[in-house]
């Protein structure tokens, strides 16, 4: 798909904090078309948005090649993503992606 306009109105989160305890591995660095899941999903949501950013607990890293926001609150689950980065964008709509949503694709997006 040919994306026609960026918005920059809208802020795309890729969720990708976590323990994947259940999981048993880290869920974020599982390969997909070669690259990790991560990265395949901000890849895509840079097509569609001006401003992605991937949502970490405050312990993780993934590199610096990315623009990152921390949990700010004290508990865990994504909702700690989510209003992490409600608050990081005040004034802006998001759009949030779990890293374990391998099937989405750019026209969900």
């Amino acid at each position: 798909m040919n994306i026609r306009r960026k918005y920059g109105d809208i802020v795309g989160i890729v969720l990708a904090g976590g323990r994947s305890s259940r999981m048993g591995q880290d869920k974020k660095n599982l390969s997909l078309n070669g690259r990790p899941q991560f990265q395949h999903l901000y890849n895509m949501m840079e097509q569609v948005f001006e401003n992605v950013f991937i949502s970490l607990s405050s312990t993780e890293a993934i590199g610096d090649q990315h623009r990152i926001i921390r949990d700010q609150y004290d508990f865990q689950g994504p909702l700690n993503g989510i209003l992490s980065s409600l608050s990081a964008n005040p004034d802006s709509a998001i759009l949030c992606v779990a890293v374990d949503m391998p099937n989405i694709s750019i026209e969900s997006i």
